[in-house]
């Protein structure tokens, strides 16, 4: 390296470079009027520099010149650069060993799926909002935080738990849902599951899961010791008539509780009667075969007729029991409801002008019609239309054979048909 020559006037302070075997090192000039101060490492005092024209040369008396000093700063300044990148890059590394990432979000371990926040695993339920919307989501505790894809029972203070479902993304399921070849129903705001009767507005039905697996029933169903029939593909409870195909029989369901009907009703304008125990609705011939055999059942025994049409509320004949036994083989029966539209009176008058009034009274017998006869002393007494009834159990040609109530007890006797007033028919 070469060196020029270089003046600096009294007064001024002058840092020079001096290259030394072992690389640069910095010394400062200090000028005054009458000396240079020159201080190094060694802090030496350089005296009696010969002054010249006010100019005092430096030392070292040769500098670098312009292109090589240049060169000599880039130098410098790569070194400066070199150990500052080193030092960021030290630090750096200092803090990944010290500090561990914080994981955070749904991460996926050992094909199993977990939530953290803040580097801490979620446990229990969690409410989660992403970019599709937000959904509940069960990290299961006995399992280490585990993401739930399945049926899980989660404990609760206040009711003691409640069976979820999440899917296959964890997300937990509301409202209808088919589940392995069951449909479901989940609340819409716990997600718990449903049991027994439940309305589906949308799709205005009432239906019933079951109270142990969940799962929504179908057909003929005891619920709560009454039956209930839930459509076979919908599962909707079942009202009115239905037709019962795998007991080949018709039934009534309660129009507003879907319950199965028994015994007598009204409906729809007309009396039927459910079997008390099936709720098989009776035929006509059925209905009959139900009121002969009452009225066999009476025959030699002392029936109260009279006091238990009394008990209920009916109007009593003084002039004997007839109509009152007529009443109680139909009300014994399970069907009142079927004499005279439900008539409760004694008088034998009473019974047959409704049935006449109706057209319901002729000369054509069959077995289950009210027979009615007038006899002259009671009948004028009274002027009324008919003064004795009993029960057709059955007609030979222009014979009738009737179960009646007279002085001799209750039993079957013969009569002529022309010996009547005509023969009522109930509803059957």
């Amino acid at each position: 390296m070469r060196f020029k020559k270089k003046y600096l006037t009294t007064g001024m302070l002058i840092c020079c470079l001096t290259a030394t075997a072992c690389g640069t090192s910095v010394t400062t000039v200090f000028a005054t009027d009458n000396q240079i101060n020159v201080s190094d490492e060694s802090n030496k005092t350089v005296d009696n520099v010969e002054e010249t024209e006010d100019k005092v040369p430096l030392i070292p008396e040769e500098i670098p010149t312009e292109e090589e000093g240049s060169q000599d700063s880039e130098k410098i300044e790569d070194n400066m650069e070199l150990e500052e990148n080193i030092s960021d890059e030290s630090i750096v590394e200092s803090q990944s060993e010290n500090q561990e990432i914080l994981k955070e979000g749904f991460i996926v371990e050992s094909g199993k799926t977990f939530y953290y926040e803040k580097g801490v695993k979620v446990t229990g339920e969690k409410y989660i909002e992403n970019s599709e919307g937000g959904y509940w989501y069960y990290f299961i505790p006995e399992a280490n935080g585990e993401m739930d894809t399945e049926w899980s029972w989660i404990p609760d203070r206040n009711n003691g738990g409640k069976w979820c479902y999440f899917d296959v993304n964890g997300r937990r399921m509301h409202g209808q849902q088919y589940i392995d070849k069951h449909w479901y129903m989940f609340d819409s705001k716990t997600g718990a599951t449903q049991y027994g009767f439940v309305y589906i507005p949308e799709q205005n039905k009432w239906v019933f899961y079951d109270r142990v697996m969940g799962w929504m029933l179908y057909g003929e169903q005891c619920i709560d010791s009454a039956w209930y029939y839930l459509d076979p593909w919908t599962g909707a409870v079942d009202y009115d008539w239905a037709w019962i195909p795998t007991k080949d029989k018709w039934v009534y369901y309660d129009p507003i509780t879907g319950k199965m009907w028994y015994g007598e009703h009204k409906i729809d304008g007309k009396w039927q009667f459910l079997d008390p125990i099936t709720g098989e609705v009776y035929s006509k011939n059925k209905k009959i075969e139900r009121v002969v055999n009452k009225a066999y059942s009476a025959v030699g025994k002392h029936i109260d007729a009279p006091g238990i049409l009394a008990s209920q509320g009916g109007k009593l004949c003084h002039y004997g029991p007839c109509m009152s036994l007529v009443w109680w083989m139909f009300y014994d029966s399970g069907m009142p409801g079927h004499v005279a539209d439900g008539m409760k009176s004694g008088w034998p008058h009473d019974n047959y002008d409704w049935y006449k009034n109706r057209g319901r009274v002729d000369y054509n017998p069959q077995v289950g019609d009210i027979a009615f006869f007038r006899y002259p002393m009671f009948a004028d007494v009274e002027g009324v239309s008919s003064s004795h009834a009993g029960l057709v159990v059955g007609v030979n040609g222009n014979s009738v054979v009737v179960i009646d109530a007279l002085d001799s007890g209750i039993r079957p006797r013969v009569y002529s048909k022309y010996s009547t007033v005509g023969f009522a028919h109930p509803y059957y």
